[in-house]
């Protein structure tokens, strides 16, 4: 932090003058451009995010690297299925709680947080190859399971975690080959999600993502009962649209 302040608020402050802080916030989630000058440079803003990464210890670098895979926030309990401790290590709730005093995280709403974009972006280094794509599979394995679960009673829950599953269905498009342990649970998730935005929506993003899914994983080794699922889901989706015979 300086001054006690979020990083990112912080060197982004000058620009309190013509945004509200709200939009300043939402604007730091999505992007580092906010911060950039007219020549696209961000001055200071490496040397403080490098200051504040180096002051981590091993266990919160790690845990903040692997916690950025990660989509639109997350809660405890799947910041402990995403995080793989090291031995020595001190609980996942300690390290998140550290990583929350120092502003590396922020809280969305009571009990969920994430981090800013320039956070995640800078987390994302911290990660070889091989930690990257576990930690993306503890992921996609969490919340395929965690879909269903809320799809059978919490589909407000569900709704909040929409971001989280469309990373799971975007991270099995760039599989190759796909086999069955990446189909498998983006097709759960996808279709846990889809009927509980059928109700809430929206419906746009899921909508893009659905289509490449089913198509990406065919001949992929998939439960069939699993297929059928995603593939009821699209029919659905063209029903709502009016579109009754492609949803036979």
């Amino acid at each position: 932090t300086v001054d006690q302040l979020p990083l990112a608020i912080e060197l982004a402050a000058s620009r309190l003058s013509v945004m509200s802080p709200r939009a300043l916030l939402h604007r730091l989630r999505t992007s580092l451009s906010l911060l950039a000058k007219g020549d696209g440079g961000i001055p200071g803003l490496d040397a403080a995010l490098k200051g504040a990464f180096d002051g981590l210890s091993q266990f919160e670098r790690d845990a903040l690297g692997q916690l950025s895979v990660c989509r639109g926030g997350f809660r405890l309990d799947s910041a402990e299925a995403v995080v793989q401790r090291a031995a020595g290590a001190p609980r996942v709730l300690d390290i998140v709680a550290s990583l929350r005093d120092k502003s590396l995280l922020t809280e969305r709403e009571p009990g969920r947080l994430d981090m800013l974009a320039i956070v995640r972006e800078r987390a994302r280094t911290t990660l070889d190859e091989s930690s990257r794509a576990a930690a993306e599979q503890r992921h996609s394995a969490h919340f395929a399971v965690l879909a269903e679960q809320l799809a059978r009673g919490d589909r407000a829950s569900l709704v909040a975690e929409r971001d989280n599953i469309l990373a799971v269905a975007e991270r099995l498009l760039a599989q190759r080959p796909i086999t069955a342990r990446h189909a498998e649970p983006a097709l759960r998730a996808m279709a846990a999600l889809g009927d509980a935005l059928l109700d809430a929506g929206p419906l746009e993003s899921f909508e893009a993502a659905l289509l490449p899914t089913l198509v990406a994983t065919q001949g992929s080794g998939a439960l069939p009962a699993l297929e059928a699922a995603a593939v009821l889901t699209r029919g659905a989706l063209r029903l709502r649209h009016g579109d009754v015979i492609g949803a036979s």
